[in-house]
């Protein structure tokens, strides 16, 4: 995203009206080149200019609000004072404007905490209160919004009269959509037949574009159709045969949408398990139909390039038969529930292989950071595409669930049902088993070290070396037992598996 915005602003003017504080956002767009407009564009600074001897900061170019910043600085105070008995608040400091977030506040607790921000604006009438999404937002008075403060950036270039161009605007939120309305006095009597013309064309352009323009290969045979929900109508499912500690329940009828659950639990708390489940079922994905996508503000798989870098693209790799047409389905399954699309015109790839999944397990684990940064550690632990939900009583754990699946919910995440198990005591998490008493090492890898064969090569001593090492916080002067299997992987020393070496085997073997 960086790198498209960098490329526009070589040629056309470009700016980022935001709400937040301006240096917050310089700082996380880090583009000199760009048009910065603050506080609901109540601070707007022009781009940077870079010489070869040194960096010349421009002057702020405008703050309307100028006058209510020792105002805005008394509020946040209180604000932060009167509201910390409730938990989950964030007072968010915008310079000339305030937030304050309440997406992590109970919701019985909503109406309290806009009483309290009501009480404190009274003794500031020169301050107006609005709402966002979850969010309070306290400003001065003053006629201004983002769309005064692109007039303002449009006159500033010299274009007052915006008959003599063509603002574009991308926003993801219908409140800022309102603000950018302009009065555009442009009728059909001011354009020639050849302008009528192209302003046409362009619309009907801009019109063809869906929310993600996604369209299909013709020769996948794929036929765009409505996805009906598993709550609409619950699929059937082969049910696999489970660990003795483990069970099934349904949360639909005739035993529909599955879920899998602890075999020990009583039925009473089987009972309020399953409430919690039904008032959260979309959150838990049964079929493909149930995944509803995140919004890229919160997180997107990015692959950064250098400046001046040029495509290369690889021949395709061929495939067999049998394993192209695996490949097919699986591709025309991806397109037909829309989890992914294809890019038509792209420098980079061919089209047949430009298919977009957000899989990657860094990019996982920064859009649940994103997503559960204020509960982590207190009710959920995340390592790349692994999570845990803990409490120290069933209770506990059910209310930490429940806020997990709301936030789920929030954020357009899915469960997927077969891999989350519910209320469990003990689990396999990362290769380590973790329960009440601690970490403890997973028993069956443990068995599987113990009855390698000696290596008889480097890679075997690098893979041996790599399983004993993932346990050796449970084995006592491991790196000391180790050292004469470890310097056969230094280079430049031949491989010799001696006595020393096969003794260091077998006691890591041992332990």
């Amino acid at each position: 995203m960086r790198f498209a915005v960098k490329t526009v602003a070589r040629y056309f003017p470009t700016a980022i009206v935001s709400g937040r504080c301006r240096d917050k956002v310089y700082d996380f767009v880090k583009l000199p080149e760009l048009y910065y407009a603050g506080s609901h564009g109540m601070d707007i600074k022009g781009p940077t200019k870079i010489t070869k001897q040194k960096k010349i900061k421009n002057a702020v170019m405008y703050q309307p609000a100028a006058e209510f910043s020792p105002m805005i600085d008394e509020v946040y105070t209180i604000l932060v004072e009167e509201t910390k008995s409730i938990p989950g608040v964030r007072v968010e400091h915008n310079k000339f404007c305030l937030s304050v977030h309440f997406r992590c506040v109970d919701e019985n607790n909503w109406d309290a905490l806009a009483d309290q921000v009501k009480v404190v604006l009274t003794e500031y009438p020169k301050l107006k209160l609005t709402q966002g999404r979850k969010v309070l937002e306290i400003r001065p008075t003053i006629k201004w919004d983002k769309g005064k403060a692109l007039e303002f950036l449009l006159e500033s270039l010299g274009y007052p009269n915006a008959n003599q161009v063509l603002p574009l605007y991308i926003g993801d939120d219908q409140t800022d959509e309102d603000a950018f309305k302009l009065e555009v006095s442009l009728t059909e009597e001011d354009l020639n037949e050849q302008d009528r013309s192209e302003v046409m064309e362009y619309v009907k352009c801009l019109d063809s574009y869906g929310s993600l323009n996604r369209k299909y290969f013709e020769e996948l045979g794929v036929v765009p159709k409505r996805h009906v929900s598993s709550v609409e109508k619950p699929p059937e499912l082969e049910l696999k045969v489970l660990p003795d500690h483990l069970r099934y329940e349904f949360l639909g009828n005739n035993k529909t949408l599955p879920v899998i659950v602890l075999a020990s639990l009583f039925d009473v708390d089987t009972d309020k398990l399953l409430r919690v489940h039904r008032a959260h079922t979309k959150a838990i994905g049964w079929t493909l139909a149930d995944i509803k996508g995140i919004s890229p503000s919160i997180v997107m798989h990015q692959i950064l390039m250098e400046d001046g870098a040029k495509p290369s693209i690889d021949a395709q790799r061929r495939l067999n038969p049998p394993m192209k047409e695996v490949v097919r389905k699986e591709v025309a399954m991806w397109l037909d529930a829309g989890v992914a699309y294809p890019i038509l015109a792209s420098k980079w790839v061919s089209p047949e292989n430009a298919i977009w999944t957000m899989n990657a397990p860094s990019t996982f684990q920064r859009c649940m950071m994103a997503i559960f940064s204020d509960l982590i550690e207190g009710c959920i632990e995340i390592f790349m595409n692994d999570f845990l939900i803990f409490g120290s009583s069933f209770h506990k754990c059910l209310r930490n669930m429940e806020k997990v699946l709301i936030r789920y919910e929030e954020s357009n995440l899915v469960l997927n049902w077969e891999k989350f198990h519910f209320m469990v005591k003990e689990e396999i998490v990362l290769g380590h088993k973790i329960s009440r008493a601690g970490i403890e090492v997973d028993r069956a890898n443990v068995f599987m070290i113990g009855n390698l064969p000696p290596p008889i090569s480097v890679t075997g001593v690098w893979s041996f070396l790599g399983r004993a090492g993932f346990y050796q916080r449970f084995i006592k002067d491991f790196s000391k037992i180790s050292k004469p299997l470890s310097n056969l992987l230094v280079n430049g020393v031949p491989f010799e598996f001696g006595n020393e070496c096969l003794e260091a085997f077998q006691a890591l073997r041992r332990s």
